[in-house]
C-alpha cells in the first residue's frame, strides 16, 4: 500500500469516527448525546454512591480550585474550536457564492460572443447548476461527489479552452480566467465536504470533557441526588457543544448543511439559452 492509500484509509477512518450522527436530525443527535453524557454521569454516581464513595469532602476547597483551573482550561479550548469551525463553515458559504458568482458572470459575458458558441456556453452553464443543484447536493449531503457533476464541469472547462483557441480579444481570455475560478472553488467546496477535525483533536476534546466532568465526582457534597444533577448538568451542556462541533465541522452534510438556496436563484436568473 503505497502513502497516499495509507493517507485515503486514515482520512475515511477520522470521518467515519464522527459523521455517523449526519443521518438522525440534529435535535435527535444533540438529544441522544444528553441522553448518553448526562445519563451515564448519573448512573456513576449511583453507582459510586452503593460502593460509598462519598468523595473529599475535607479537601472541598482545594478540589473546587483545580476544577475551575481544569474547566476554564476545557473551556478555552471547547470555545476556540467552536469558534474555528464557524469560520470554516461561513469560509465554506464564500467559497459556495464566489462560484456561483463567478458562473453569473460568465453566463453573462457568453452574451458577448456570436450566437452558436453563446447558446452552447450558457447551456452548458445551466446544465452545470442544475447538475449541482439536483445531484451534487444531495450527494454532498452525504458526504460523497457525483461523477455526473464532474463531468459537466469538465465539458464547460473544456469548451472554455475551445473558446480561447484562435482568439485574440480579451472576452476569450476572461472567460478562461473565469472558468478557472469555477473549477478552483468547486474544488475547495468539494474538499470543505471531506476534510473535518483530526481524531487526535477529537480525543483530546474527548479526553478533556472526561476529566473536567471527573472532577465534580471528587467534591463531598450531602445531597446526593443534587450533586448527581449537577454533574450530569455539565455532561449535558458539553455533550451539546461536541455535538454542534461536529455538525459544523462538515458544512454541507446533515440538515444543518448548508441549503443550495443561492443556486437556485441563480438559476433562476439564468435565462434560457437562445
Amino acid at each position: 500500500m503505497g502513502h497516499r492509500d495509507v493517507l485515503a484509509a486514515t482520512l475515511r477512518r477520522e470521518q467515519r469516527a464522527v459523521t455517523w450522527i449526519f443521518p438522525l436530525p440534529t435535535w435527535l443527535s444533540m438529544v441522544v448525546a444528553v441522553v448518553v453524557m448526562g445519563g451515564g454521569a448519573a448512573a456513576l454516581h449511583r453507582l459510586l454512591n452503593r460502593r460509598g464513595w462519598r468523595g473529599f469532602r475535607e479537601h472541598n476547597d482545594i478540589v473546587g480550585f483545580i476544577l475551575t483551573v481544569v474547566g476554564a482550561i476545557y473551556a478555552v479550548v471547547l470555545g476556540f474550536v467552536a469558534v474555528i469551525v464557524w469560520q470554516q463553515y461561513e469560509t465554506s458559504r464564500e467559497t459556495e457564492q464566489r462560484e456561483i458568482n463567478s458562473l453569473s458572470a460568465l453566463y453573462e459575458l457568453a452574451n458577448a460572443y456570436p450566437q452558436r458558441p453563446r447558446a452552447q456556453l450558457q447551456t452548458l452553464i445551466v446544465a452545470y447548476v442544475n447538475r449541482v443543484v439536483q445531484d451534487e447536493w444531495p450527494a454532498m449531503r452525504r458526504g460523497k461527489d457525483d461523477p455526473g457533476t464532474d463531468a459537466a464541469a469538465r465539458r464547460l472547462g473544456a469548451f472554455a479552452v475551445e473558446l480561447q483557441r484562435g482568439a485574440t480579444d480579451n472576452v476569450a481570455s476572461e472567460t478562461l480566467a473565469l472558468a478557472r475560478r469555477i473549477a478552483d472553488a468547486r474544488a475547495q467546496r468539494l474538499q470543505d465536504n471531506q476534510n473535518g477535525i483530526p481524531v487526535v483533536l477529537w480525543i483530546a476534546l474527548i479526553a478533556g470533557a472526561v476529566i473536567t466532568i471527573g472532577f465534580g465526582y471528587l467534591f463531598g457534597i450531602e445531597n446526593e441526588r443534587l450533586h448527581a444533577l449537577a454533574t450530569a448538568c455539565i455532561a449535558g451542556i458539553v455533550a451539546i457543544m461536541l455535538v454542534l462541533i461536529a455538525r459544523l465541522d462538515f458544512p454541507y452534510r446533515g440538515d444543518t448543511g448548508i441549503p443550495p438556496t443561492d443556486w437556485q436563484v441563480a438559476l433562476r436568473s439564468m435565462p434560457p439559452p437562445r
